[in-house]
């Protein structure tokens, strides 16, 4: 139903116990259906966050190398 104002009513929702997400409260049931559905799920999930939370960035120097590299390849760009 429209309201005053143009704003739609927030929509209620609960924090997930196992992923700690917020899911509507009206989709919990479905939710919780479907993550018990598969035994592997769960353990599928905390691998992806722990791959997801490595890091997995360049140190400097290897920054600064690939940099080098790259300048001297394409000395259109970079005026060498």
């Amino acid at each position: 139903a429209p309201t005053v104002g143009g704003t739609a009513p927030a929509e209620q929702t609960m924090i997930d116990p196992i992923t700690k997400r917020a899911v509507p409260i009206a989709e919990m049931s479905e939710h919780m259906r479907i993550q018990l559905l598969d035994p592997k799920w769960r353990e599928e999930q905390k691998r992806m966050l722990e791959k997801n939370t490595e890091e997995t960035m360049a140190e400097g120097d290897a920054i600064a190398k690939s940099l080098t590299r790259f300048a001297k390849q394409r000395g259109d760009i970079f005026g060498s």
